[in-house]
C-alpha cells in the first residue's frame, strides 16, 4: 500500500501529508499502515531533512543510516521506559511510607494539575 507510493532514495522521500492525500486516510492509520508495512518486513525508511518524508531504501548506505536511526530511537525508548519504572517503583514504595518520589521533591519537578 504504501511502499507502491514510495520512490526509492533519500532525495525521493515522499511527504507525509502527500501519503494521506494519495491514501485518503488520517496521520493516524498512515503511520499504522506503515508500522504494519514495516512489520511484515518492508525496509520504509524516513528523513526529517528537508520537510522529511519516506522512501524506499536505494543503497547499503541508506539501509544502514536506517538501522541507525531505529537503534537510536530504540534506545531513547527504552531510557524513558526505564525512568518511568523507577517512578512507578519509587512512588509503590511512597504508598507504604518507604521511599520519597524522586523528582518531586522540594524544587524538583512536579506535574502540573489537569486543566493548568
Amino acid at each position: 500500500m504504501v511502499r507502491e507510493l514510495l520512490g526509492r532514495g533519500r532525495e525521493q522521500a515522499v511527504s507525509k501529508a502527500y501519503l494521506m492525500r494519495r491514501l485518503d486516510v488520517t496521520e493516524r492509520d498512515l503511520v499504522k499502515q506503515i508500522e504494519t508495512e514495516r512489520k511484515a518486513g518492508v525496509v520504509i525508511c524516513s528523513t526529517s531533512a528537508r520537510g522529511g518524508g519516506y522512501y524506499l531504501p536505494k543503497n547499503r548506505q541508506e539501509v544502514k543510516e536506517f538501522i541507525d536511526s531505529m537503534e537510536r530511537r530504540g534506545r531513547n525508548i527504552f531510557a524513558s521506559i526505564t525512568a518511568a519504572k523507577k517512578l512507578l517503583a519509587a512512588m509503590d514504595g511512597q504508598l507504604s511510607g518507604q521511599q520519597s518520589i524522586p523528582g518531586t521533591e522540594p524544587g524538583g519537578y512536579e506535574a502540573p494539575e489537569r486543566g493548568e
